[in-house]
């Protein structure tokens, strides 16, 4: 089982892991689907979506919808996956540009 705490029944920060908002679903639907060994039409047919939105999702062109962000989040769960989380957006870097104040 994963070290990381994940809330499937919420798509909330929860308090004992990382903030589900920021799971990296391309990464997970390609680790997911990488380590069952199947086919984009495969693991797309299984989640019960077109081959068009596996590979939308694999190539994070779009996320997917609530109900199938928690049901993919729970195969990684039961499979042991720990879900790739997006890097941290980076800090603005102070304006330098500022003249002579």
């Amino acid at each position: 089982m994963s070290d990381i705490a994940i809330n499937v029944a919420y798509d909330l920060e929860d308090p004992g892991g990382p903030p589900i908002q920021n799971v990296d679903y391309a990464a997970l639907v390609k680790t997911l689907r990488d380590a069952r060994g199947l086919t984009q039409e495969e693991f797309a047919r299984e989640l019960d979506v077109t081959v068009g939105t596996m590979n939308g999702w694999e190539n994070g062109k779009h996320r997917p919808v609530k109900a199938q962000r928690k049901r993919l989040l729970l195969i990684a769960q039961e499979a042991g996956i720990t879900p790739p989380m997006m890097a941290p957006p980076k800090a603005a870097a102070p304006n330098q540009d500022r003249g002579n104040e």
